[in-house]
């Protein structure tokens, strides 16, 4: 078979990746990572051993992967670069999907009600936005006063209700170490 022409070759070579380019691919990777973990750590079913995927996973998800790109503006944005662009506009679109949670509060809800986390969660990782804080609190007791006033029902004890399910011990994924770093323990927060 004939090789490739010189103007071919000079094509190819001139489309081969630089050291620089090399880098700029390995950034791209490191900021999208997080991105493709999430996605496949969310989508799947609630009883698998990943725990992962329910309505109490959306803001702590969302809260991360915000960090993330909060964390890469802060590393280029004194580049000047392309890439300080695109992760300006990819935190500012996130955000706009952030702030739409706010339009139900199920999101905090479910947070709040998910016995590992409780409102400690936005302590831990809202603790620079104190009036976060409130409003959370302040939303949730309102829903709370809401349900309480209209869904009173006796039920049996509990403790006879739900049988206890032992489970084997979980693989710690990206999302549950972030959702629960520096959390307490669940049974002492069971205790509080």
């Amino acid at each position: 078979g004939q090789g490739l022409s010189a103007k071919d070759k000079a094509q190819l070579e001139a489309d081969r990746l630089t050291t620089g380019d090399w880098k700029g691919l390995r950034i791209l990777h490191e900021l999208l990572e997080p991105f493709d973990t999430l996605t496949k750590e969310m989508q799947g079913n609630i009883i698998d051993d990943r725990m992962n995927g329910a309505i109490f996973d959306v803001l702590p998800a969302m809260d991360l992967l915000l960090k993330r790109l909060e964390d890469a503006k802060a590393k280029y944005t004194s580049t000047k670069s392309a890439l300080a662009t695109c992760v300006n506009l990819a935190w500012k679109k996130l955000d706009e999907y952030y702030a739409l949670t706010d339009k139900s509060p199920v999101y905090m809800v479910a947070v709040v009600l998910d016995p590992r986390m409780k409102m400690a969660y936005f302590q831990r990782k809202w603790r620079t936005r104190p009036e976060w804080i409130d409003a959370a609190r302040m939303r949730f007791n309102e829903m709370f006063d809401e349900y309480r006033k209209d869904m009173y029902c006796p039920t049996e004890d509990a403790s006879t209700a739900f049988p206890v399910v032992r489970r084997s011990p979980r693989k710690v994924t990206t999302l549950m170490s972030w959702k629960f770093e520096g959390n307490i323990s669940l049974q002492e927060g069971m205790d509080e």
